[in-house]
């Protein structure tokens, strides 16, 4: 997709602001025990960091964890289905083939669209979709946008799940942002799409948000990222839980503590 100089240049200062401005923003994080409450209440360690847009003020139940590198799991999808539309991999409108293998989550053997796989956290479609970009156009926006370390040891199509790359719950919140301010170097039509999934894969209207789980080694990562639109600016979020034993809990305690600590005064 064609952008005009004059914006992929200013495209290029705000990513090189951002990038520099990271470290200053980072020491900017206040500690709200009753965030570490909201986490407690499952009884799995990890952290939540909030950013309320409205007064620039972050929020974290753990400072030091919120600046800790995870493996970003389905939460990558985000980023993947901007370059895969900045590049022209996809449209919106795309229909993603299924490959034909049958696998346990019977709801994506079959052919879906760029929203379906999404909601749904289709891997094979999204590691297709991964493979077609190829290595040096994902490592060129990797770097561009500074998402996470940007490290993609691991393999093409298993990075972002069981390989090198990592984000912090401070990063994801920071490529949130921009990703809401119209400041990463993407078409607007592409960040407006973007913006578009993450509302569509949950329920509430109020909140655009995606879902990560991996396991790497018997460790299990789950996230919840997004932000929550309600009345006035947007509430920018960031869970990360993480537990050798999940259960069948887990999925949904990252939404319960992510909730839970929207709820909370600040």
């Amino acid at each position: 997709m064609r952008r005009s100089p004059t914006r992929l240049l200013s495209l290029l200062f705000l990513s090189f602001f951002a990038l520099n401005s990271f470290s200053s923003l980072a020491q900017n994080i206040q500690h709200l025990p009753e965030l570490n409450q909201a986490r407690e209440f499952e009884s799995f360690d990890g952290a939540v960091l909030i950013l309320d847009t409205s007064t620039d003020e972050y929020f974290a139940s753990d400072i030091k964890m919120v600046k800790e590198g995870f493996i970003p799991a389905s939460t990558f999808k985000i980023f993947s289905s901007l370059v895969a539309l900045e590049t022209g991999v996809v449209a919106f409108d795309t229909v993603l083939s299924w490959d034909g293998v049958v696998r346990d989550r019977t709801e994506i053997n079959r052919d879906l669209s760029l929203s379906q796989a999404f909601t749904l956290s289709a891997l094979p479609h999204y590691q297709e979709l991964v493979r077609k970009i190829g290595y040096p156009e994902m490592k060129r926006f990797l770097t561009l946008v500074g998402y996470g370390n940007a490290n993609m040891h691991g393999g093409l199509d298993r990075f972002w799940i069981d390989g090198g790359l990592r984000i912090s719950p401070f990063q994801q919140v920071r490529f949130l942002e921009r990703l809401l301010d119209d400041s990463l170097p993407f078409s607007l039509s592409t960040m407006e799409a973007v913006r578009k999934l993450l509302l569509n894969a949950y329920p509430a209207p109020s909140i655009s948000a995606k879902t990560g789980w991996t396991d790497i080694a018997g460790q299990n990562f789950g996230w919840w990222v997004g932000w929550e639109k309600d009345q006035g600016n947007p509430v920018v979020f960031a869970t990360i839980l993480l537990s050798n034993s999940p259960g069948e809990g887990f999925a949904e305690a990252r939404i319960d503590v992510t909730r839970k600590a929207l709820s909370l005064d600040r």
